[in-house]
């Protein structure tokens, strides 16, 4: 599987962020309050790995709907650092030393670092480069219609390990889609 980039690795990333079910934190205003990612090479070996929570300033308090839909609980977000330095720490740790493509399912994570970059007056990490995986990923199926995380997982007939919704365990989920898909076309290639 070639990923559509000249970069050595790839930093496949999550955001868990403020969220509501009753508006009470309109869509603009969500904040990261988990920061999860995996440097993987392009043989999808992880090479190292940040996962870190991150206390919202604009609405600090977690609805319960949040609460519900993460498991992340408010002492975990209150104890955390603020945005600009988590990202400090993870510009040092991952961007700097790997210099990888960014990657994560879907371009809302994309969309949500950028805003919360704007938000604290701080540089966006990446360059332009994004590998929005959720969209790639149809190619290699006979499928056109993008799938969410737990979709292709029951697709490819397996089943979500972790807790949905947590940064972290999205990332894990996305690793092994991306392994599948990887072991899937070294078949082809081999049968052809």
């Amino acid at each position: 599987m070639k990923f559509p980039t000249e970069k050595n690795c790839i930093a496949i990333i999550d955001f868990e962020a403020t969220c509501s079910d009753k508006g009470e934190i309109p869509r603009g205003e969500s904040e990261i309050i988990e920061f999860a990612c995996i440097v993987v090479d392009r043989e999808l070996n992880e090479v190292a790995r940040f996962s870190e929570f991150v206390r919202p300033l604009v609405h600090p308090r977690l609805t319960d709907f949040c609460t519900r839909l993460t498991s992340i609980k408010q002492d975990q977000v209150d104890n955390a650092e603020t945005f600009p330095k988590v990202l400090e720490k993870f510009v040092r740790k991952i961007v700097v030393p790997f210099q990888p493509l960014f990657a994560s399912w879907g371009a809302y994570d994309k969309n949500q670092l950028k805003r919360d970059c704007k938000r604290h007056g701080v540089p966006y990490p990446f360059d332009n480069e994004h590998l929005d995986i959720k969209r790639w990923i149809p190619r290699f199926y006979e499928f056109e219609k993008p799938k969410g995380i737990g979709q292709m997982l029951r697709y490819l007939g397996m089943k979500f390990v972790g807790t949905p919704h947590r940064g972290i365990d999205d990332v894990e989920n996305i690793i092994r889609i991306l392994k599948v898909t990887q072991e899937l076309e070294a078949k082809k290639k081999r049968q052809s």
